[in-house]
């Protein structure tokens, strides 16, 4: 069902006496049939208007979400990187500073908390100007608002809860690019 909605649509299942029934309903393409490329913006997705040319790290224990959410993102203009872990993400922050980070709060051994602080922690230490801090959106199938804190408290600039609709991604994105908190 996540991977449908991703894509704009919806999967249902009824169960009846006779058995059950699962229902795929995508967005028909305009035009003729294409296959996007993995790296394309599907058609049909939210405008890139206002989307900076930014690297961002994508961070999240479970391989379907992290998949997901890099479709969501158009490439170009940001260029996606990926990370099963806290500790994964920091070994690639090392190589390469983002300048967004999208971390799952909830993730074994180093949870998207302590990775949150080591990332203020080591812009601290570096001295990073503000223009160069990293933009954290925390990730969370936790929809309420003690997570919220947690996550704002730790360091974030945003929180958006799972599942996350590209519009309100994008959308998170801009308000980071301009220096706005985004709206919940």
């Amino acid at each position: 069902r996540l991977m449908a909605r991703a894509q704009r649509g919806d999967l249902t299942l009824h169960t009846s006496e006779a058995g059950k029934t699962l229902l795929l309903s995508l967005q028909p393409v305009a035009g003729e049939p294409q296959r996007a490329s993995p790296r394309e913006t599907p058609a049909g997705a939210a405008p890139l208007t206002g989307l900076p040319s930014w690297d961002v790290l994508v961070v999240d224990d479970d391989e379907l979400n992290r998949f997901v959410t890099r479709e969501m993102l158009p490439s170009p203009p940001l260029h996606i990187e990926t990370a099963p872990d806290g500790r994964a993400a920091c070994e690639a922050m090392l190589r390469g500073w983002p300048q967004a980070l999208l971390l799952d709060m909830e993730m074994p051994g180093m949870d998207g908390l302590q990775t949150l602080r080591w990332v203020r922690e080591q812009e601290r230490e570096q001295q990073r100007p503000a223009a160069d801090r990293c933009r954290v959106l925390m990730i969370s199938g936790n929809d309420d608002e003690a997570s919220r804190q947690r996550a704002l408290e730790a360091g974030a600039d945003g929180f958006l809860a799972k599942p996350i609709a590209q519009e309100a991604l994008l959308a998170a994105l801009r308000e980071l690019a301009v220096g706005r908190a985004p709206a919940r």
